[in-house]
C-alpha cells in the first residue's frame, strides 16, 4: 500500500473565518472578495496584519505592519482579530477531521497533516477522498449557516509532508492537489 498524506489548509484562516461570521450576521460585503486585513488598528496605524484576502495579497501586503499595508492600498478594510472564534472554529474543524482519520498532526489552529494510508481503501481515489473532506468541512454548522459558500479549504495529498510543502507554494488556494 503506497503511503498517502493530506495536508489540510483553511485559506487565511482568519480572514475567512471572520468573513464567514459577518455574513451569518448580515454583512452583504464578503471580506475574502475585497482588500481585506484581519489585525492592527487602522485609525492608529498600529499593529500587524495577521492575514489578508487576496484582493489584498494582489497589492503585495504581507504579514507586516499596518502602516505598511495602507501605504499600499489606502481603501483597505481591517478587522480585529477574534482569537475565541477562530478557536471555536479550529476546534471543530479538527474534530470533524479526526473522524476521517485518527492519525491527526494539527501543526496550526487551521492547518493539519493526516496519514491517511490505511483509509485510502475506504475510497475510490485520493480525490474523492479530498473533495469529501472539503465538502464535510464546508459543511460545518458554523459554516454552512453562511448564505455563500465558503470556499476556504485546501487540501492537498502526497507521499510525504515535503512534496505536499512544494505543492502549497505553488498552487494555493485550490480545492484539492493530487501528486
Amino acid at each position: 500500500m503506497n503511503r498517502l498524506i493530506f495536508h489540510i489548509d483553511v485559506n487565511s484562516a482568519y480572514l475567512s473565518w471572520s468573513a464567514v461570521e459577518k455574513l451569518k450576521q448580515g454583512s452583504i460585503v464578503d471580506l475574502r472578495n475585497i482588500p481585506a486585513i484581519i489585525g492592527g488598528d487602522i485609525k492608529s496605524r498600529h499593529g500587524v496584519v495577521l492575514a489578508k484576502s487576496i484582493p489584498a495579497k494582489a497589492y503585495g501586503i504581507t504579514g507586516e505592519p499596518v502602516s505598511q499595508a495602507l501605504a499600499k492600498c489606502p481603501d483597505l478594510v481591517s478587522e480585529p482579530p477574534d482569537h475565541r472564534l477562530y478557536s471555536r472554529y479550529s476546534h471543530e474543524m479538527m474534530g470533524l477531521l479526526s473522524s476521517f482519520c485518527p492519525c491527526l498532526e494539527q501543526v496550526s489552529v487551521d492547518e493539519c497533516y493526516m496519514d491517511f494510508t490505511t483509509r485510502q481503501g475506504r475510497y475510490p481515489s485520493p480525490e474523492t477522498a479530498a473533495t469529501i473532506i472539503k465538502d464535510k468541512v464546508i459543511a460545518m454548522p458554523r459554516l454552512k449557516r453562511c448564505k455563500k459558500e465558503p470556499s476556504l479549504i485546501t487540501c492537498f495529498s502526497s507521499f510525504s509532508t515535503l512534496t505536499i510543502t512544494t505543492l502549497i507554494t505553488k498552487a494555493k488556494p485550490i480545492a484539492y492537489k493530487i501528486d
